[in-house]
């Protein structure tokens, strides 16, 4: 990852984290504003002291009493809470991130998300909000689709179909299962990198012309856990270069069994004519790989 993706991460973290402590902060503020509130939190100070005073000198002593009077305090404090509109969580900060409290720390599964959603929009890629809940049913075609990658998008990465490829002509729904995949994954944590073909084609000639000066989007097609490739087919063939990384990425990703899923106008039969025996072989390995062909009318105009 390089330092201006950490960078932002860190920065998005540490806004998120401010804003959860001030609003904290804020609502404790208000509920303070009144008496009543601040003496419950004296006598619930004076309370806790008292019982780590007996836990540390005195163990053996019965602190049923000391502990009802704190239950009781609490439920005090709620329902005075509640008269204000706030409750015990409004007081305390609302971290979006409940395993790191929004640090990152020990490299929290949510940085993948951030992660995900900076490289899309460095992309200029903006996903929808598509989801499997949302889905509707349009044909058979699709509806299995939308099963099986409903169900493969729960049980990542548990999963035995490592590469997918979905075909079908202009408005079938490709582009609309691919988003429920990634906003289902994404929710999940999961390093997704969404690209369309023709940004594909792009990441590929800055690595062959510019070298090393975008290693990093380049390597990520080969790093993330998974990687879809949209409208595969429309790109334009550069020599030297298209089919060449094309091959070198879905090899290295095979070869560590990453997961990609790709989706195109293209049948296999064309997919064969244009990229050849290596890529094919790559995308069509039924030993890891499923394919779905979607059918149909232009679903959009449908709408």
């Amino acid at each position: 990852m390089n330092y201006d993706i950490k960078r932002k991460i860190n920065k998005i973290l540490n806004n998120r984290r401010i804003r959860a402590i001030a609003v904290a902060e804020q609502n404790l503020k208000i509920a303070r504003s009144f008496d009543i509130y601040r003496l419950i939190e004296k006598k619930e100070a004076e309370l806790k002291i008292k019982l780590a005073n007996i836990l540390v000198e005195s163990p053996k002593v019965d602190i049923t009493k000391i502990n009802a009077e704190l239950k009781k305090l609490n439920e005090i404090k709620i329902k005075f809470l509640k008269k204000i509109g706030l409750t015990l969580n409004d007081i305390e900060p609302n971290y979006v991130c409940k395993l790191c409290n929004d640090t990152g720390k020990d490299n929290c599964k949510c940085i993948n998300k951030i992660k995900s959603e900076i490289l899309q929009e460095s992309l200029g890629i903006k996903l929808t909000e598509d989801s499997f809940e949302k889905a509707k049913y349009i044909n058979k075609d699709l509806d299995n689709a939308l099963k099986f990658m409903a169900k493969w998008c729960e049980n990542y990465p548990n999963i035995n179909k490592k590469t997918i490829f979905i075909s079908g002509g202009t408005g079938v729904g490709k582009t609309f299962l691919s988003n429920c995949v990634v906003n289902s994954l994404v929710s999940n944590n999961i390093f997704v990198y969404y690209v369309t073909a023709f940004k594909l084609n792009q990441i590929f000639q800055d690595k062959y012309y510019l070298k090393n000066i975008y290693d990093d989007n380049f390597n990520t097609l080969i790093d993330c856990d998974v990687l879809i490739i949209d409208d595969l087919g429309t790109e334009q063939l550069i020599k030297n270069v298209t089919i060449n990384y094309l091959y070198l990425i879905l090899n290295e990703r095979n070869i560590n069994e990453k997961a990609t899923i790709i989706n195109s106008n293209l049948d296999a039969d064309n997919m064969i004519d244009r990229y050849g025996e290596r890529i094919f072989s790559r995308i069509f390995d039924k030993k890891q790989g499923v394919a779905f062909k979607l059918l149909g009318d232009d679903v959009r105009l449908k709408k």
